[in-house]
């Protein structure tokens, strides 16, 4: 205006929309801009390389994650719940494990950083829980996709030859 240079009616989601988290600091301009209205960064890790890198749940610079935030997280409401489109890059999800894809707690209850990657990390309570058979007690082995496949439980494959073998009379049942 002829009266001095503030306040200024300048629109800023003409040219740069501050959703979500950002909405917070529309009328801080210092937040990003520190003075300098020229070259201010516009695109996520512009701003938020030092998230990037310090982030340790999961370590995003040791996974090679991208750097295109918005790949996973939005602003609105803010950094979290983030998705995980790439999750299949590193564990694909397949069968049962396809039901619980956007839920992550289920199986990383927080730590996205030493989540098990065998079945019995995951699944060793329903190993020792399982009576019929009883394969603790049986001394089946850990590795259920011996029997078992990704899309459930049951039904499952089990050669009883492996473990017993049913010859002479026992060959019939």
């Amino acid at each position: 205006t002829e009266d001095g240079w503030t306040p200024s009616t300048f629109n800023h989601n003409d040219y740069w929309v501050l959703d979500g988290a950002h909405a917070t600091i529309a009328n801080d301009c210092n937040l990003c801009h520190n003075g300098n209205y020229n070259n201010t960064p516009n695109t996520c890790d512009g701003c938020h390389m030092d998230n990037y890198n310090g982030t340790t749940n999961p370590n995003h610079a040791s996974l090679g994650l991208p750097t295109t935030c918005e790949t996973c997280h939005t602003t609105d409401p803010g950094w979290s719940p983030a998705t995980f489109p790439i999750h299949d890059d590193f564990w694909v999800l397949n069968g049962a494990h396809a039901n619980i894809a956007n839920n992550c707690v289920d199986c990383h209850n927080g730590n996205y950083n030493n989540t098990p990657n065998t079945c019995d990390g995951c699944h060793m309570d329903d190993y020792n829980g399982t009576t019929n058979p009883n394969h603790a007690a049986a001394q089946f082995p850990v590795t259920c996709q011996d029997c078992h496949t990704e899309d459930g439980w049951t039904p499952s494959t089990f050669n009883h030859n492996d473990y017993w073998v049913l010859d002479g009379a026992h060959a019939t049942i």
